[in-house]
Order: C-alpha cells, then structure tokens, then sequence
C-alpha cells in the first residue's frame, strides 16, 4: 500500500487540517486514491509486532512526535510542523506523522464495539453508522491520544479542528 500525506496549499509543507470527512474521501477519490480504513491505518502505524506508538513501545517525546501544543489566535505555524519532521517517529513501514501532528481521517463507521466482534483479519469496519473515525491524535492532543490503538470520531459533515487527510492507494 502507497500513502501519502496531503499538504496544505498555501503552507505546501504542513499537513491539511480543519477538514470534513466529506471533503477528505471526496480529495483522495479525486486524485484516484481513497481513505484507508482503520484497520490498514492501525497496521501501519503499529507493525507487525503490535508496538504502542508508532516508533516503538517508548513514551512520546518532542523528538519522536508533535502533540501537546498551544494554538493561540487561530495560528497555527507556530504549532504545526512541517510534513516529516520527525525522522525518528516513524512508523515501522517509514510513514511519518501517524502520532501527532493532525488526526487523520479514515473510510470506517465507527463503533465502539465493532472489534470485539469484527473478523481477525482485514475488518473493513462497520456498515453504516453516525460518526467516522479520526486516528493518530493531533498536535493539541496530550501524549495518551498518540497511542496507535486511540481512536475517536466525529459526524462527517463535522469539521474536525485537527483533522486531516492520508490518502492510501493499493500497490501496483
């Protein structure tokens, strides 16, 4: 699987914040990609052997992710960093930022529930729902919201103020 981070037009180096779930699938299917589900997101930024945070089991530093961040008068350059700041933050696969700096959205419904009962292999998230899920925690989030299994939700006409967009796109 291909990802990619979608950048901010007028700030080509910062990831794409303040974004509805609407609006992010509608991006990513514009530019022949999609929103990964949540099982994919979670794969990626945990490994293969199931690490807490993406780069490793080690408790989030300001050297490892960016979260834990003022945003004073709606800037928000002081805060959010550039796309790829965090070299040693990455996850087991080389995919920056999936801890800190914007909540990514992604394809699920959520449910609470739904992995108590879901397929051990590849769930593809529940049918329909209210809310879409939003993984990753963001740079105003506090450490615990960086842990690769964290996950919260939002309607998706919501403008989620952190939130932002990976596309995903199967290997050739």
């Amino acid at each position: 699987m291909l990802w990619e981070q979608v950048n901010l037009p007028y700030d080509g180096d910062r990831p794409v914040m303040g974004i509805t779930w609407t609006a992010a699938d509608a991006y990513c299917r514009w530019v022949s990609k999609r929103l990964p589900t949540e099982a994919e997101w979670e794969k990626t930024a945990r490994g293969a052997d199931g690490r807490t945070y993406p780069w490793g089991n080690e408790e989030p530093t300001f050297k490892l992710a960016n979260y834990d961040k003022p945003v004073a008068r709606n800037f928000y350059s002081d805060s959010l960093r550039p796309v790829g700041s965090y070299e040693t933050g990455k996850s087991p696969y080389g995919v920056y930022d999936m801890a800190g700096s914007v909540s990514e959205w992604v394809a699920d419904w959520y449910d609470e529930k739904y992995y108590a009962t879901s397929p051990k292999s590849n769930p593809q998230g529940p049918a329909r729902g209210q809310q879409k899920v939003l993984r990753g925690g963001s740079f105003g989030d506090p450490m615990i919201a960086l842990k690769s299994a964290s996950r919260e939700s939002y309607f998706p006409s919501d403008k989620g103020p952190y939130a932002g967009i990976r596309c995903a796109q199967d290997a050739f």
